[in-house]
């Protein structure tokens, strides 16, 4: 399913997937899997990297963002009332990659999405703690 989606963003799968999932690159019978996943941040970043389609979601608060967010991410208050109506609006068919400060409100909104039959919705697992640990940059 991974290297589905890879080809339907328009590129191959990481390297890290062809080693760690050797049925996603055709030597073993394919899985159904759900189009939603979690990423490490390598995973995350090599995703931005490659397809710029991807849209960066920030479910942290205003105040969180303002300290620093990743590059062209929108942000969505996910303790917002209106947080599900907001999402909603959002294009189904356009790949996305949720985070929060640590990924727990981002796992949570992701089930919203798949809920919501939202395509394509990747998890940056450790959120903006994991990235920022690893020494990816911000923005202000």
């Amino acid at each position: 399913m991974l290297k589905r989606l890879w080809s339907f963003l328009g590129s191959s799968l990481p390297s890290a997937e062809k080693t760690a999932n050797p049925g996603l690159a055709g030597t073993q019978k394919k899985k159904k899997l759900a189009p939603h996943w979690n990423l490490n941040v390598e995973e995350a970043d090599g995703l931005l990297r490659e397809n710029s389609q991807v849209m960066v979601l920030d479910v942290r608060t205003p105040e969180e963002f303002a300290a620093g967010h990743l590059k062209g991410a929108r942000n969505v208050d996910f303790f917002n009332p209106q947080f599900q109506e907001k999402i909603s609006a959002f294009d189904k068919s356009r790949p996305y990659l949720l985070h929060c400060a640590s990924g727990h409100r981002s796992a949570r909104a992701q089930a919203i999405l798949a809920k919501l039959n939202f395509q394509a919705v990747y998890h940056l697992d450790g959120g903006l703690k994991a990235w920022v640990k690893a020494g990816k940059t911000l923005v202000d």
